[in-house]
């Protein structure tokens, strides 16, 4: 019976395949014209909301083996160099967040108290908003992205000047646990800056943009490229496992003390997040056993039934033993 047994939790846990504790998973297609070449796949933001801070429970598997893998962020040598980011850095970003740009609340002329345009001095129309003095926005940030510049769309071709404030999300305080201001001009389209506000925790993002003749319509906020680099087994699909906290953590390996980051490599690409069905914290899975573990127990009872009546068979075939004389 304990042969059985076997057979069993072989069908049941493939060698090496987390059967549970990750919330999420993501499959990874490699490059169609390089499948078997050493490659890599952006991080976005999805994957940094949704694994626990600094990455640490990133797994990542080909074929039920567990793969190493190697996190890349893009840096200017100019950066590395000084440890200063400017406005023209030419590091490789990627899209945090983007706020939609509102008109503030239109100006009053001192003393007669009727709204009136800010450049023109004339009393606007009904319906009309004075948009000369500024736009803004509000948005939440889930924890864990990271937000390192900020942009304008348009791309502004006169001084503009920001004031960016951030607030845990669960908090009440005033002034905001983060202030910054700069400004971007046709010489400096971005505005270098690191987020904090929401190193552990959700948090309130809010931007106020002052401007001339030129209307803002978004900011977009960026963080520096990071992409998950690998060496896979074969051509077939990843898989990506995260979500799974402290206590899951990726094995540790040597390969990333030989990454070289000066190579060029072909870019995989991620689908999206979805639940982990052999997590039973995942509600898909509504305390059942999920399909794929159905029919792979339907096959191991099959394959152990045909196994016992084989032995049966054999057994009755030779009949019982003949006296000796």
């Amino acid at each position: 019976m304990r042969f059985h047994t076997g057979i069993l939790a072989l069908f049941l846990t493939p060698p090496g395949l987390p059967s549970g504790g990750f919330h999420w998973q993501r499959t990874i297609t490699p490059p169609p014209k390089a499948p078997l070449a050493q490659a890599c796949v952006v991080l976005d933001t999805q994957t940094f909301a949704n694994a626990a801070p600094a990455l640490r429970d990133l797994r990542l598997f080909q074929d039920g083996i567990e793969l190493p893998y190697a996190v890349e962020e893009s840096y200017d040598p100019r950066a590395l160099e000084s440890g200063v980011t400017t406005a023209d850095d030419r590091s490789l970003y990627e899209t945090s967040l983007v706020a939609n740009l509102s008109p503030r609340l239109n100006a009053i002329a001192p003393g007669d108290g009727i709204d009136r345009d800010s450049r023109t001095h004339q009393p606007l129309k009904p319906g009309q908003i004075d948009s000369w003095i500024g736009v803004y926005d509000n948005i939440e940030i889930p924890a864990h992205v990271p937000v390192e510049r900020v942009r304008l769309e348009p791309a502004p071709d006169s001084p503009v000047s920001l004031q960016i404030f951030a607030t845990e999300a669960d908090t009440t305080r005033d002034p905001p646990s983060e202030s910054i201001r700069g400004a971007l001009d046709a010489q400096h389209l971005a505005l270098p800056f690191t987020l904090g506000a929401n190193l552990q925790h959700p948090a309130t993002l809010g931007i106020l943009a002052e401007h001339g003749e030129q209307v803002y319509r978004r900011a977009v906020f960026e963080m520096r490229r990071r992409s998950l680099c690998y060496q896979p087994r074969s051509a077939s699909p990843l898989t990506l496992y995260l979500g799974g906290g402290e206590a899951m953590t990726a094995k540790t390996y040597s390969y990333a003390s030989s990454f070289s980051t000066a190579v060029e490599r072909p870019y995989a690409t991620v689908g999206p997040l979805v639940p982990n069905p052999e997590n039973t914290d995942t509600p898909v899975r509504h305390g059942l056993l999920t399909q794929r573990r159905r029919m792979l127990l339907a096959a191991a009872l099959a394959g152990a039934f045909f196994i016992i009546s084989a032995r049966r068979m054999l057994v009755q075939q030779k009949g019982p033993p003949e006296n000796i004389t």
